[in-house]
């Protein structure tokens, strides 16, 4: 055969080729949708969102649910029986504080949910507040996914941190998590200062999405913006599921006795949507999906699981609390008596004596000084948890934390009251002088009219966030002197 005659031959065989190739490639570029599935598979989706900064549960009350410990047992208990678990937070997880505690409990919530093994972390705007640049930084050296298709830098124009994050199930799902954030949630000032910008969620993910659904079988979209704008994400049917998770009031309880309670979700044509509910780390939302016949995912299930006493504290988690307490109260240590020296020199300096200046100025007289004319009282107080209520703190070692110490101790903020456990060690626990105020001068010139108190003090501690069930006439017949 001529050389001629064989390159027509060889020619003709790859346009054969090609022309039965082309309308396959084209097919397949004309379907955006995820590669048909077995019809058999499902998935786990489980969800947090405005935890706050309730890094731990308190224990103060019985009722007192939540903290990443517990979640990180519930997480252990579930995977031992499903491994098919995806777990994403949806946005405000810090508590926007900016101090330099704020800046340790940053540190240790990354810490912790790289140790739990978050898949993803959508910012909201505690976490911008926050500094979401560092963050970002953080998040990468712990390899915790923190992502967000629509905040940019506002000096390079480069998205702060990934526009999505991809990883495989072990089933083989192949799942997508774009963060959205609400154009309106972040105050002007705070953008200027945090050095960001946000972007239109809508127009971004319509960009984003049809790159993103050729390597995907499951989009979610962690939407931490106002439910009508996350409604108004929802009805572009571009994700498989849409959560909405900036709620401002919704909060659904178990029964008593109970952990578990039924969600509410829609699941229509667009896809999958629902708001979620699990405000101050109470709650785990948990999403269980399955894939039909027709190769779309839809929700069976949506459920909150309560973080209540069922679920003892990982071990793991703890250690790293520890580790945060230990650093909060050097912090605080070194701060107070830096502060307390450079005020004596200023004393000083004017000749006086910063010692005798303080005992004149104190106005708490502790609670062994109403002992002798309230013997009966004192005996109820005595007999009461109010009386040791700093070993709660001492158990899990918090009695140095700021966020813990004001309803464990007596006169905290207020002049002359508790400071913390290395300078005013006998101004520690619920003491007289916390319902009925500071005694020194009653001490010293007894007269009516004194302490008088009632239900508003004690909810100034028992609050409807950490103690719920706390009904007032009945806790006063306990302690009623």
């Amino acid at each position: 055969m001529s050389r001629a005659r064989l390159f027509v031959y060889i020619t003709a065989i790859g346009l054969g080729l090609w022309m039965v190739a082309a309308p396959l490639a084209s097919l397949s570029v004309s379907k955006p949708n995820r590669k048909p599935a077995k019809s058999d598979k499902s998935i786990a989706i489980l969800y947090t969102s405005q935890v706050y900064g309730q890094v731990r549960s308190c224990n103060c009350t019985k009722f007192r649910y939540g903290g990443y410990g517990r979640q990180a047992t519930l997480m252990q208990q579930l995977s031992e029986k499903n491994p098919d678990l995806v777990l994403v937070d949806c946005g405000d997880a810090l508590g926007g504080d900016t101090s330099k505690q704020g800046q340790l409990k940053s540190s240790l919530t990354t810490k912790i949910m790289s140790n739990i093994g978050y898949n993803a972390w959508v910012p909201g705007e505690m976490e911008i507040a926050a500094d979401l640049h560092n963050l970002n930084e953080q998040c990468r050296e712990l390899k915790v996914p923190l992502t967000c298709a629509n905040v940019f830098d506002s000096t390079t124009g480069k998205r702060v941190c990934s526009s999505h994050v991809s990883f495989k199930t072990a089933n083989g799902a192949r799942v997508t998590v774009i963060g959205l954030l609400g154009k309106n949630l972040v105050a002007n000032d705070v953008l200027r200062n945090t050095n960001v910008k946000i972007g239109d969620p809508a127009d971004l993910l319509s960009k984003l999405a049809p790159t993103v659904r050729k390597t995907t079988d499951v989009l979610l979209v962690a939407a931490h913006m106002t439910i009508a704008d996350a409604q108004a994400i929802a009805k572009l049917g571009i994700g498989d599921v849409v959560i909405c998770s900036h709620i401002e009031k919704d909060l659904l309880m178990p029964a008593k006795d109970q952990n578990e309670v039924d969600a509410p979700y829609s699941n229509d044509q667009t896809g999958v949507f629902l708001k979620s509910m699990t405000r101050t780390n109470w709650s785990v939302g948990r999403l269980d999906m399955k894939l039909s016949q027709s190769g779309k995912w839809q929700a069976q299930s949506n459920k909150l699981l309560y973080l209540d006493r069922a679920y003892e504290e990982s071990p793991a988690i703890v250690k790293l609390f520890d580790e945060y307490n230990a650093e909060v109260a050097a912090f605080y240590i070194e701060q107070r008596l830096k502060m307390r020296d450079e005020l004596d020199k200023k004393i000083r300096a004017r000749g006086l004596d910063p010692d005798e200046m303080r005992e004149r100025n104190k106005r708490y007289a502790g609670h062994a000084a109403c002992k002798s004319c309230h013997v009966a009282a004192y005996d109820v107080w005595k007999s009461s948890r109010h009386s040791t209520a700093i070993n709660t703190l001492k158990k899990t070692k918090q009695e140095y934390d700021p966020e813990c110490v004001g309803c464990h101790t007596t006169g905290r903020d207020q002049l002359s009251g508790f400071v913390n456990m290395k300078e005013t060690p006998e101004l520690a626990n619920v003491q007289c002088e916390s319902c009925h105020g500071a005694g020194k001068a009653h001490v010293a010139k007894p007269a009516a009219g004194y302490g008088v108190t009632g239900e508003d003090n004690c909810r100034s501690c028992h609050t409807d966030e950490l103690d719920p069930d706390f009904d007032y006439e009945v806790m006063w017949k306990k302690i009623a002197h």
